[in-house]
């Protein structure tokens, strides 16, 4: 699929497919290069004071022109493990009716991940 960007008298093809991932250590990217049909990969130090000087930094390290990129797509964890990590600013988890079990699903921390036979660890509820 071709995509144009209008640069002012003459249209250009945009050519990358980014995704990012911002990390509380790293910053990863996987770049599509629509033009040649090839990916590659980035990763820089994440930046927790300024989260975008790190997608930044590993952007114009990873793509010359950035009006090249035609989708841009990123997720962070940061928030998500301080939550798990009980680390920062104290939080609530509020779920509508029938996802009660979210948080504890979430978790992940079976230690046989495939174990047909497993027993979930009961958690201690906070509220009724």
């Amino acid at each position: 699929m071709q995509r144009y960007v209008e640069t002012g008298k003459e249209e250009k093809m945009s050519r990358y497919r980014v995704s990012i991932d911002i990390g509380g250590t790293f910053t990863d990217f996987v770049v599509h290069d629509e033009e040649k049909g090839h990916a590659f990969t980035g990763k820089v130090l994440s930046t927790p004071d300024d989260p975008a000087r790190g997608v930044i930094t590993g952007l114009t390290g990873l793509i010359n022109d950035l009006g090249d990129i035609s989708f841009l797509v990123h997720g962070t964890t940061v928030g998500l493990n301080a939550f798990l990590e009980r680390r920062g600013t104290r939080v609530l988890l509020v779920t509508t009716a029938g996802f009660r079990d979210v948080y504890t699903i979430a978790r992940g921390d079976r230690k046989r991940l495939y174990a047909l036979q497993y027993r979930m660890v009961r958690c201690r509820r906070l509220f009724t």
